[in-house]
């Protein structure tokens, strides 16, 4: 019996020592990384030159168009990410703001499809000036629209990526699109 035991401790010893042990250039295997777009940092430069004052990325290139008709084109450029964030200033003289803001409202969800997963927000930010956002993660391409009025100015526009394709690749983008868009339209305003 006495044999059968140590025998039995002898092959148990052995199972151990050669299951535990492995050499140190063994393969292991790895989780698979993929590259992620660095994020612009959340600074900041304020356009006094447009209807309201407009704060934009730093990192970003800023252009401004004054059209005929009174109406501002801003257009800010995010050349790492291949987008865009297009704001469109429209003086409110002499216009029905009420049916102008409803148009304006159906049109961004119509634009979204009216997707399930459409957040919506409405406030007034601190300088007055009432800001709807509909924020749509899934719509790749224009994935924040916006609107925002005060008693002069009605702003409307949308973020806007070139070549949007996966989910995962866009995710950085969206989330700093969206941080600056939010930024501007809470510091909107003179």
């Amino acid at each position: 019996m006495e044999k059968y035991c140590l025998l039995f401790i002898i092959n148990f010893s052995l199972l151990i020592i050669l299951g535990c042990g492995k050499p140190q250039d063994a393969a292991v295997p790895r989780r698979e990384a993929f590259y992620r777009i660095d994020q612009y940092p959340a600074q900041y430069n304020r356009h006094l030159e447009t209807p309201l004052e407009l704060s934009t990325n730093a990192c970003a290139r800023f252009d401004l168009e004054r059209k005929d008709d009174g109406s501002y084109w801003a257009t800010v450029t995010y050349p790492r990410y291949r987008a865009r964030i297009y704001y469109t200033f429209t003086p409110l003289a002499d216009r029905d703001a009420t049916a102008l803001v409803e148009n304006r409202l159906e049109r961004m969800h119509l634009d979204l499809g009216n997707a399930s997963d459409l957040r919506t927000e409405e406030y007034l930010n601190p300088n007055g000036v009432n800001i709807w956002t509909v924020y749509a993660p899934h719509a790749f391409t224009t994935p924040v629209k916006f609107l925002a009025m005060d008693t002069n100015w009605m702003v409307s526009g949308t973020a806007f990526l070139e070549k949007a394709t996966n989910a995962d690749s866009v995710a950085p983008v969206i989330e700093v699109l969206t941080r600056d868009v939010r930024y501007s339209l809470l510091n909107l305003g003179n």
